[in-house]
């Protein structure tokens, strides 16, 4: 198989049926894959076309993914949830060259920008479609990247505050941990690049009713973060000691 060119780390939780379509889609790739599951229901099945299985005792939600990515050995990383499918097996080959030109770059499927405070309908500040969208085009000028399908460089995974709970520069609490990591690992990022061939090569799986989508409060606390990390407040909204991303400025 030669050199493992890419680590895949995926997230399980209770989606028995869409196993086979995301490991198919990763095997087929043309560069050679290691494949990881974080099983975040601790029942996922020993399969031999799985390099690693974690099997977790309870469910840490997303943050596993880069947890677990400081172990990984191959010089590029591709994250994942079980509800999606790879179907171009040229990606990896494709976001290798990107990442070869753009070699400090995390790279995502879309994510927002919100340089144009005055439009931005911050009720609706996460929804798709709306002003600050950021898809299918290829471009570094998006604030929130969309990080549960996510591409880079190995080494940069140190750019990233693994503990969030241990953070000297901003507190994330329990709400924001659950439902907005791509805020806060955003934050933390320097180089967010959305890459049309990452949309265009994938496709979604039916996650039924497993999910964090799919609980009624993901939008609302999703809208609600957008406007915490990113909206300038003047004056503050009332216990506003957030960061705004770090290469703009601190709200008092």
């Amino acid at each position: 198989m030669g050199d493992i060119k890419v680590t895949a780390i995926v997230i399980a939780y209770k989606r028995p049926w869409t196993v086979d379509r995301w490991v198919s889609g990763l095997r087929r790739q043309t560069v050679p894959v290691e494949i990881w599951v974080w099983d975040n229901a601790g029942d996922f099945p020993d399969r031999p076309d799985i390099d690693v299985i974690v099997r977790s005792s309870r469910n840490f939600l997303c943050q596993p993914r880069f947890l677990i990515a400081g172990a990984v050995k191959s010089p590029y990383v591709f994250n994942q949830d079980d509800d999606v499918a790879i179907k171009d097996e040229c990606l990896f080959e494709k976001l290798i060259a990107e990442s070869e030109k753009y070699p400090d770059a995390f790279f995502g499927w879309n994510g927002r920008s919100f340089a144009n405070q005055d439009k931005i309908n911050w009720d609706l500040a996460y929804q798709y479609p709306g002003t600050g969208w950021v898809g299918k085009v290829d471009t570094d000028q998006v604030d929130m990247l969309n990080v549960g399908i996510s591409f880079y460089p190995t080494h940069l995974i140190n750019q990233i505050q693994l503990n969030p709970y241990q953070n000297k520069t901003r507190q994330v609490t329990e709400r924001e941990y659950k439902w907005g990591d791509d805020m806060w690992i955003s934050t933390w990022l320097k180089n967010r690049r959305v890459t049309s061939f990452m949309e265009n090569g994938i496709e979604l799986l039916d996650e039924r009713d497993q999910g964090l989508s799919k609980q009624t409060d993901h939008m609302v606390v999703r809208n609600e973060l957008c406007r915490r990390y990113w909206k300038k407040q003047s004056p503050p909204e009332d216990g506003a000691d957030v960061v705004i991303h770090p290469e703009r400025e601190v709200l008092p």
